[in-house]
């Protein structure tokens, strides 16, 4: 996969590099566009222990632990698990083979002591749960389940948008319940300045893009990093004369998202 530069996130990327500490929770937050995953690609640069990602899907009846059965679809699940892990036997079929026989009854706190001795015994792990501003409720207790006792092998990274996190779920006070042996960070993306707008157009279009062009450019996104990105990969493969005008195209993949975004609002809102 060709990702594109990572322009004006040096600090960042120094310090999401800290994830790959055990032991570490990090909340990475930003509004939607502005390259959190782009971010958490870095992660799988680690020199040591294995990625796991999730994604909380935007469902109106969201699926109970679905980030986390994502994330543990290809993990590779050790055989010394006790029989309490038998509770995760019917949420991860695929991997009910590897584990324990299932209990004759399960309840919540069954499955987060279970899934909670599962991230324990993988051993050195990354695991990512993005957009947690979506989280599912039987997901949101496990993660205040797991962070009081966060296993020093494991480094818990989420992501989300501050703008949609729901009240019922303040994510920045899980850095409250670490324990004391952990450590947590918490970086915050924004929009980009008028010279990484710079840079970036240089990279996609060509050293002879001017500061006129980039201001044009900037002016019209907002510096908003999808909105710029997407913008300069729809110049390129379709050139315009001026190249960046004082109202560039709205590509049509900007333009979808754009869409969806403004489809989840609600009525009152996108009026």
């Amino acid at each position: 996969m060709c990702l594109p530069p990572l322009i004006g996130r040096d600090t960042q990327r120094r310090q999401i590099r800290t994830a790959t500490t055990p032991g570490t929770l990090l909340l990475l937050s930003g509004p939607a566009g502005t390259g959190k995953t782009r971010l958490v690609q870095e992660l799988h640069q680690a020199e040591h222990g294995t990625v796991l990602t999730g994604h909380c899907p935007p469902h109106t009846e969201p699926a109970p632990y679905a980030p986390l059965i994502e994330a543990l679809h290809h993990a590779t699940i050790p055989t010394d698990l006790t029989p309490l892990c038998g509770a995760l036997s019917d949420l991860m079929p695929e991997h009910a083979p590897h584990l324990p026989p299932p209990p004759s009854q399960t309840a919540h706190h069954h499955i987060h002591r279970a899934f909670t001795e599962l991230l324990h015994a993988l051993g050195p792990t990354l695991l990512v749960l993005e957009d947690v501003q979506w989280i599912d409720p039987h997901t949101r207790d496990l993660l205040h389940h797991l962070t009081p006792q966060l296993p020093p092998t494991l480094s818990l990274t989420l992501t989300y948008r501050p703008e949609e996190l729901p009240s019922a779920f303040p994510v920045a006070a899980l850095a409250t319940r670490i324990p004391p042996t952990a450590t947590h960070h918490h970086i915050t993306l924004d929009h980009l300045s008028p010279e990484h707008v710079h840079t970036l157009a240089r990279h996609h279009l060509g050293p002879h893009i001017t500061h006129q062009d980039t201001h044009h450019l900037h002016t019209w996104t907002g510096g908003h990093p999808l909105s710029v990105v997407q913008t300069l990969h729809h110049l390129a493969h379709h050139p315009t004369d001026p190249l960046i005008g004082p109202t560039p195209p709205v590509p049509a993949p900007l333009r979808d998202w754009i869409l969806t975004r403004l489809h989840r609002l609600h009525p009152d809102t996108r009026r």
